[in-house]
């Protein structure tokens, strides 16, 4: 897995990015932009990575994602399609700097707040559902007018969760960024084995303690909290599909044991993994 730069094709005379897609999300690439990204699960379900985050999608998630965020939906194993709509936009559309006017003062600061990427609740998702979905239908000026709409109810709904650090951002130029696309993608490719520090140092081209330092800074976690996010937020996948048993699954992810899966899962959720996997159900 690489970090690798995205640039969104727009159709000819369109400077809105829209498409809804239907088929299972196997992101191979952690990616970043320049536009901003609203992102809306119809259905499907998998796992997340934006910035510095890292957790489980599912149905009805929307996400808008502010440029130079690294970011990744993945779905794992044999899952079905996911329905999804992907929007990307400029904050100054062929150069024309849209939302510096007075009256859209409540959406600049949403976009301000989307460099860490937002969550969401479900209330203010229901009142644009039937808005996004007219987006991926409509035609020339329309698309952004009901765009404009879905922020404005966006920008006044406190119902939000911040997902990443602030400062996880890359550049389309920085070839340093390629170090960390390195470490995430040999997490990513080995999260299920055992990882010692010495090894992620080593791609890393670094010494440990160096790399410890490099680490934190770079997604404000430690090492080991991280590559435990990562199979905490892969467990959450395979309890909603329901597919395995909970030993089976914190066995295939390489915890020692399911007393420490447990008190992990726990830590990040708030409920056992038995819980979450009925109350998923019940969703």
């Amino acid at each position: 897995m690489e970090l690798l730069y995205k640039q969104a094709s727009k159709a000819p005379k369109s400077s809105l990015y829209v498409q809804r897609v239907l088929e299972p999300v196997l992101d191979i690439n952690w990616h970043f932009h320049e536009e901003y990204e609203l992102i809306y699960i119809i259905r499907g379900h998998g796992v997340r990575l934006v910035g510095d985050n890292i957790s489980n999608f599912r149905s009805g998630e929307l996400v808008l994602v502010g440029p130079l965020i690294p970011h990744l939906w993945r779905t794992t194993g044999n899952i079905p399609e996911v329905d999804r709509i992907i929007i990307k936009f400029d904050e100054r559309p062929h150069g024309i700097n849209l939302f510096s006017l007075p009256e859209f003062e409540n959406i600049r600061t949403l976009l301000y707040k989307a460099s860490t990427g937002i969550a969401f609740g479900r209330g203010v998702r229901q009142l644009v559902h039937d808005h996004i979905l007219e987006i991926a239908r409509a035609e020339g000026e329309e698309k952004w007018i009901r765009l404009l709409h879905v922020l404005k109810v966006l920008s006044d709904n406190k119902e939000t969760e911040a997902l990443s650090s602030p400062y996880v951002k890359v550049s389309a130029q920085n070839p340093e960024e390629k170090r960390l696309s390195k470490v995430i993608a040999y997490i990513s490719e080995n999260y299920n084995r055992a990882i010692s520090l010495a090894t992620m140092a080593d791609i890393a081209s670094m010494t440990t303690q160096s790399f410890c330092r490099y680490f934190k800074k770079k997604t404000n976690k430690t090492f080991i909290q991280f590559l435990n996010e990562y199979r905490i937020g892969k467990a959450c996948v395979l309890l909603i599909e329901n597919e395995r048993t909970i030993s089976e699954i914190w066995d295939e992810l390489g915890f020692n044991s399911s007393t420490n899966f447990n008190r992990m899962f726990k830590k990040m959720y708030g409920c056992t993994p038995t819980e979450y996997q009925k109350r998923s159900q019940k969703e």
